[in-house]
Formats: C-alpha cells, sequence, structure tokens
C-alpha cells in the first residue's frame, strides 16, 4: 500500500503518475520485433478525466486523441468518468499509452496488437484487458500510488446505493 506521502489525490494527477510507472515498470521492459519497445515520451502525453463525445467514441471507457488533433501538438489521453476501479483505471491507461507510442496511426492492428499482446493485454484488440502476469504488474503502480482518487459518475441513471457509498469502492466497466 502507498505510505501517506506517496498517495495521489487529484486524478489527472494519478493518470500521469500512473502513465510513468508504467513505462518503466511495463513498456521499458517489453521486447517486440526482438528490440525494446520505444516508451512514450511524457511530454508529448496529457490526461483527463471526462466524458468522451464523438459518434465513434461515445461507448468507449478511453480514448487516445492524435498529436494532429490536439492545438498543443500531444496526444491527449482521456478516461471516462463512468470507471472508477484502479486496476481497470490501469488497463485502460496502457491500452491508450500503446496507441499514444505511435500516435495512433496502427489503430488495433500492426504495431498495436503486437505490443498489446507483448505487455501482456488479452482479448478483443478494442476492448483488451490485463492478462495475469500483467494485472500483477499494474496492482504493484497501484499499490504505489493508492487507488485511484475517483468515484464512478452516471450521466444517465442513479447509481445503485453500494456505488454511492465512498466507502464501499466504485464499480466500473470493460474499456473500449
Amino acid at each position: 500500500m502507498a505510505s501517506e506521502s506517496e498517495v495521489v489525490t487529484l486524478r489527472e494527477d494519478w493518470l500521469t503518475k500512473a502513465s510513468m510507472l508504467i513505462n518503466e515498470d511495463v513498456l521499458k521492459k517489453t521486447v517486440v520485433r526482438n528490440v525494446y519497445t520505444p516508451l512514450f515520451r511524457p511530454e508529448s502525453v496529457r490526461f483527463s478525466c471526462s466524458w468522451i463525445k464523438g459518434r465513434r467514441t461515445e461507448k468507449a471507457v478511453g480514448v487516445c486523441f492524435s498529436q494532429a488533433l490536439s492545438a498543443g501538438g500531444v496526444n491527449e489521453i482521456f478516461i471516462t468518468p463512468t470507471m472508477s476501479d484502479s486496476l481497470q483505471v490501469a488497463e485502460t491507461l496502457i491500452h491508450e499509452l500503446i496507441h499514444a507510442m505511435d500516435n495512433n496511426k496502427s489503430g488495433h492492428l500492426g504495431y498495436f496488437k503486437e505490443v498489446s499482446e507483448a505487455v501482456g493485454l488479452v482479448g478483443k484488440r478494442t476492448a483488451t484487458v490485463a492478462g495475469e502476469e500483467l494485472r500483477g504488474k499494474l496492482a504493484g503502480v497501484i499499490d504505489r500510488l493508492g487507488e485511484y482518487p475517483h468515484f464512478e459518475v452516471s450521466a444517465t441513471s442513479r447509481l445503485s446505493p453500494s456505488k454511492t457509498d465512498p466507502t464501499a469502492g466504485g464499480g466500473g466497466e470493460d474499456h473500449d
């Protein structure tokens, strides 16, 4: 568990720090095509917890917009506020970081497919989850940072009492 001085209390700070740890603990140690994967450049990615709008992204729980779509010339990664489970957020984050590593050039094919499989993401490429080994690495990231500092938000219906009780923890959903 994270020490009190290490606990991150702002969502965007948590996403930024988690991405740095994922970069060091997972991506830096991943081999694809007999070479280590190039790491994402922290200065080229920004993170936000916010609603994701657009005809292709409405149901997604994570999206990485390419540098060409950002006035700042950076990849913009958004995590939906409907998700609060720390592991699911970390799974979504690593999925989106892989998109940022090639500036979304490969979609869910080619480079994305190779790197996502190499790091241990499994399942449908548009809705990956962490395999057992990667789940352990992501749990280590969460241990260092503390839980994702966010409670699930619903824009369409009231949450069940267990989801509105801050001591009960929030639920999440698979990412796209």
